[in-house]
């Protein structure tokens, strides 16, 4: 005689895969999320570098992409999003040009951007992202410091906090509109 599985222990080995389920998709996301991070980091890190390097070079900062020695992974046009803001805030003197492939592109997920002022006059490096889990979060390299940071807009947040959540950071400084934790 053949015996089969009875709904009970049916209904048990669903509910072990739906725990099993519930503990590991958020892991999953989370491993993505700080694989990206460190990606952009490190792409935001290069750019800042290479960017010193023209400065030693030249004896002043860059104004494009094209001045540096690197090129960006696959840029393509901006997409619109509120990110834009927080990658040229207004009244804080920074420009971008949001037309200027040269100066901001869409690199993935991330807007990166060369905040100038004017020719010459480049204030830094910021790689932003918008989601609906984090709100805006940026990857900075200040070039008159040399710091990386990882900023959180806080006139655009999400529920959870990206510096903090998924890289780990619990210091911050408070700026204009920003939380800046900075990365080792």
């Amino acid at each position: 005689m053949q015996r089969g599985f009875t709904l009970i222990e049916l209904l048990v080995v669903v509910l072990i895969i739906g725990i099993l389920a519930a503990i590991a998709v958020p892991q999953y996301r989370k491993s993505v999320d700080k694989s990206r991070a460190y990606s952009i980091i490190i792409l935001t890190r290069a750019l800042g570098d290479s960017a010193k390097r023209y400065q030693l070079e030249n004896g002043s900062l860059p104004f494009k992409f094209s001045d540096l020695d690197i090129s960006l992974p696959s840029p393509s046009a901006v997409s619109s999003n509120a990110c834009q803001l927080a990658v040229s805030p207004t009244g804080s003197g920074y420009s971008v040009s949001a037309t200027d492939p040269d100066t901001i592109a869409q690199v993935g997920d991330y807007m990166v951007s060369m905040n100038t002022i004017s020719p010459g006059t480049t204030l830094g490096i910021t790689s932003a992202r918008q989601t609906a889990q984090y709100g805006c979060y940026a990857i900075r390299y200040d070039l008159s410091s040399n710091i990386l940071t990882c900023s959180v807009h806080t006139a655009v947040t999400g529920p959870e906090n990206f510096c903090e959540k998924i890289l780990g950071l619990k210091t911050y400084t408070p700026g204009n509109s920003w939380k800046h934790y900075t990365l080792p």
